[in-house]
């Protein structure tokens, strides 16, 4: 009895908005560095841009993360009145989109 593999491929990913590479998902998205990361989550990062306009999502990763925007002016507003931010003692650092 022969075992033949599946060609069927893999699951796509599932779309996430801080993970595409459409220019107009790029516009509303903000890198933001110096992020105390073991003293955060995901959630702490939602909540912290939240102020600024309907958040799509966050990626949190060592050290930085990013903020989908629903909105450009939003991501605009969020990386001008962050700047200098204290998280837990921690200054906040590079915004950018």
């Amino acid at each position: 009895m022969s075992r033949r593999r599946s060609r069927s491929s893999s699951p796509p990913v599932p779309y996430h908005p801080c993970n595409s590479s459409d220019p107009r998902d790029l516009e509303r998205r903000i890198f933001v560095g110096n992020l105390p990361t073991s003293e955060m989550d995901k959630k702490d990062l939602e909540e912290m841009f939240r102020p600024y306009g309907k958040v799509l999502g966050v990626s949190l990763l060592r050290g930085f993360g990013f903020v989908q925007f629903d909105r450009v002016e939003d991501a605009e507003a969020a990386k001008a009145g962050h700047k200098g931010r204290i998280f837990k003692g921690y200054k906040i650092g590079k915004l950018q989109q």
